[in-house]
């Protein structure tokens, strides 16, 4: 039995509550409806002057919590496929830091003890009081023969990130100093393994370019490179118009293609437009989806593969088309006879 959630969850909204009914939120107009914390600052962030007060048995601070969580959720957040680029569609928190002004980073920092793999960008939400501070201890730190006016804005700001990005790196390396001297039990080494393969996600490395083939060609075989097999000799039909410059990868990606037939037809304005391209294909060693045999991939408005039925009732309802055209262009040339309307 699905268990039954709280006023303010809206019935698209996927999500659990996070406990009883604690706060009312309210529209512009006083409607309202009573909520969790969880659904009534998603509720809030929708609504366009809406307002939240807690409920009488409520603990401290409820609203206070919904009416900030509110600030950093988008409108609808259950509707993740709508787009996300109009201020209306952003949450309040967005909002506010789209209108500050944003300065830096005026040079990629780092220390000189270990070789960068990556950039990482961070921004800092900062008040006036945060960089006159960082400024002030970057000042102090520097050679007293400068005078203040005489600091450019590239300057000024790069001793703010510097005083940032100095705070950081110290922590870092005192923190790695203490990892250093420490013998971590099992459990800990595999859940820091685990955060390595996170990191590898969401960081990956630089990659190589991604080599091209070189084709061996023998007496109806070809020698290709895959990435998972090694270097590997197929048979190569006659209709293949060879591999050249095609990327190497998986034996599951190596195919074979025909030349391309392309019908095409002269316009008015751009010239020669293609109508449709087909071209044979075979990727014999597909594993999700086998092809056994050969298959006719056609390029129209849809891309699309077909077999030998299949191609038979795309030339079927081809043809059609080609008939709905032409009594299309006997209607143009009545409509050119009967002149302007």
């Amino acid at each position: 039995m699905t268990a039954r959630r709280c006023p303010a969850a809206h019935f698209e909204d996927p999500t659990p509550c996070d406990g009883p009914p604690v706060v009312t939120v309210l529209d512009a107009q006083n409607a309202g409806a009573d909520g969790c914390e969880h659904h009534g600052a998603r509720l809030l962030a929708s609504l366009e002057g809406g307002r939240v007060y807690a409920l009488p048995d409520a603990p401290a601070g409820a609203a206070i919590r919904v009416f900030k969580a509110a600030a950093g959720i988008r409108p609808f957040p259950w509707m993740t496929e709508a787009p996300r680029t109009e201020p209306s569609q952003l949450s309040h928190a967005e909002n506010r830091r789209a209108q500050l002004p944003v300065y830096g980073p005026t040079e990629p920092l780092g220390d000189e003890e270990h070789t960068p793999d990556v950039v990482v960008r961070v921004d800092f939400l900062m008040s006036r009081e945060q960089i006159t501070t960082a400024l002030g201890i970057a000042w102090a730190e520097m050679a007293g023969d400068r005078d203040p006016e005489s600091l450019t804005v590239r300057e000024v700001r790069h001793e703010v990130e510097a005083y940032l990005s100095v705070q950081a790196f110290h922590e870092l390396d005192a923190q790695m100093d203490r990892d250093r001297q420490r013998t971590f039990p099992p459990a800990q080494q595999a859940v820091m393994q685990l955060l390595a393969d996170a990191l590898e996600r969401a960081y990956p490395p630089r990659r190589a370019p991604a080599a091209v083939q070189e084709p061996r060609y023998g007496e109806g075989t070809v020698t290709l490179t895959t990435l998972d097999r090694g270097e590997i000799t197929i048979p190569e039909p006659e209709w293949c118009t060879g591999h050249e410059g095609q990327l190497v990868g998986p034996l599951a990606e190596v195919s074979h293609d025909g030349p391309h037939m392309t019908a095409t037809v002269e316009s008015q304005d751009v010239g020669p437009v293609p109508l449709i391209r087909a071209n044979l294909t075979h990727a014999p060693y597909l594993v999700q989806q086998p092809e056994p045999h050969p298959l006719a991939y056609v390029e129209g408005l849809e891309a699309a593969s077909f077999d030998a039925a299949g191609l038979r009732a795309l030339v079927t309802a081809g043809r059609t088309y080609l008939d709905r055209l032409e009594a299309m262009a006997d209607q143009l040339d009545d409509l050119a006879e009967e002149g302007p309307q």
